[in-house]
């Protein structure tokens, strides 16, 4: 595997390769690509941040991988796929993760007091979390996030870390950043029917995308005991 082969494809990048990684600019929109269903509707903004393996699936300007790197060449002999990862990690230009080796070159370690004293919390329990707090700290202007999905409908048991990335959004839009999700993610309920929304006010009224409240028939009792079923 060729070092920085799957980053940034196309005519002239290589060339332009250390100008881009040895510098740290300026960022309006910051695109970040995680591992969920949603990553499909993935749009690029100035930079592209892949979370883990989707360093092999899109395009990108810098990676995630918050896990020890000697860590995860023991589990690589019990999972190919983290195997395939550690191959990348090797060779690639430009991750954050949590110690820094000399094998791995690309390797930066994470600025966790620098990013935790800025946002005043160190309140990371996942990956994309941390993605997320960089992105408010580097203080973009639009934060577009994909593939964080966590759980999906009558499925809940994927992965802890929703919680922990919803609060580091409300920190974001707190800050005035602008939060753009795919309408297929279950991150702030983003899947669900907009007839179910607001809880409450969705029973009486339609509620409109200006807040309108426009009254409507009633449900049934039925109805509503079967949203709880």
């Amino acid at each position: 595997m060729s070092k920085g082969s799957w980053i940034r494809p196309g005519k002239g990048y290589q060339d332009n390769y250390d100008r881009i990684f040895n510098q740290v600019r300026p960022l309006h929109t910051v695109s970040i690509v995680a591992q969920g269903q949603s990553w499909r509707e993935w749009i690029p903004g100035d930079e592209t941040w892949a979370i883990n393996a989707m360093a092999l699936r899109v395009p990108h300007d810098l990676l995630f991988q918050m896990d020890d790197c000697r860590v995860q060449e023991s589990r690589a002999r019990l999972n190919s796929s983290i195997g395939t990862l550690v191959e990348v990690l090797l060779c690639h230009p430009r991750f954050l993760t949590c110690k820094a080796y000399p094998e791995y070159e690309g390797a930066e370690v994470f600025p966790l007091k620098e990013v935790a004293g800025d946002l005043g919390r160190c309140y990371f329990n996942s990956t994309v979390a941390y993605a997320v707090a960089y992105a408010i700290y580097r203080k973009v202007k639009r934060i577009q996030l994909y593939g964080a999905d966590f759980t999906y409908p009558n499925a809940h048991k994927a992965e802890m870390g929703r919680a922990c990335v919803e609060y580091w959004l409300g920190v974001a839009e707190s800050r005035g950043i602008d939060v753009v999700l795919p309408e297929t993610t279950t991150l702030f309920d983003m899947n669900v029917s907009h007839e179910t929304k607001p809880y409450g006010f969705c029973d009486p009224y339609t509620v409109t995308d200006t807040l309108e409240l426009i009254d409507k028939p009633l449900p049934t009792a039925e109805e509503i005991e079967s949203r709880y079923n």
